[in-house]
């Protein structure tokens, strides 16, 4: 019997983007498909805890559409802005690279990982031979190890500053959005250098 604890990660079945019993939307979506206020995609993968205070802290998981709109890191005193992939939202732009038709257009993709030829066809990466666009990945991640090692030298937790705590969400925010970058990488990348700067054990 394989038990799997509450509050462990789930797998994602049908239904929870399919209703098993209603029609009200194309292919029995719970939620119109796409972006957008009403859309599906964003009623999972928006930011759902506060941001962090001297009393208590949340892990922001599941954030990819805050992260996608440049919304919900902690924000330090200084302006943010936003990747292209932003403006994109006339592509219906989750569905675009993670859930697209087979060749034939006889069958939808399941498997939600992400897909180079959608970037190809808009016209933007028609080069790219992997994710990895101009090494941002690689600096996405060597910004979230220079952070993670900043955090890990302040080792006394019971005595932690609310600076401390800002570092650690943005750390969080950034690295659970899992996309080292892609949803935006001018939000992720600002995020992160401010609370390597802000931040000093």
């Amino acid at each position: 019997y394989d038990y799997t604890l509450p509050g462990d990660p789930q797998p994602l079945v049908c239904l929870a983007c399919h209703h098993p019993h209603r029609a009200d939307y194309s292919g029995q979506l719970r939620l119109p498909a796409g972006v957008g206020e009403t859309g599906l995609c964003e009623q999972c993968h928006m930011r759902d805890c506060e941001l962090p205070d001297t009393i208590s802290y949340e892990t922001p998981r599941h954030i990819q559409y805050s992260m996608l709109t440049g919304i919900g890191g902690h924000e330090y005193d200084t302006t943010y802005e936003s990747s292209q992939h932003t403006t994109l939202f006339e592509l219906e732009t989750c569905l675009g690279c993670h859930f697209y038709r087979a060749e034939d257009d006889t069958a939808s993709s399941h498997t939600f990982q992400p897909r180079l030829a959608a970037c190809a066809a808009v016209g933007c990466h028609s080069g790219a031979a992997d994710f990895n666009i101009d090494s941002k990945q690689d600096s996405i991640n060597t910004w979230l190890n220079s952070l993670h090692s900043e955090l890990d030298a302040y080792a006394d937790v019971t005595d932690t500053t609310g600076d401390f705590w800002y570092a650690r969400f943005n750390y969080d925010f950034v690295k659970n959005d899992g996309s080292k970058g892609i949803h935006n990488y001018k939000y992720a990348k600002k995020l992160l250098l401010d609370a390597i700067e802000d931040f000093e054990p």
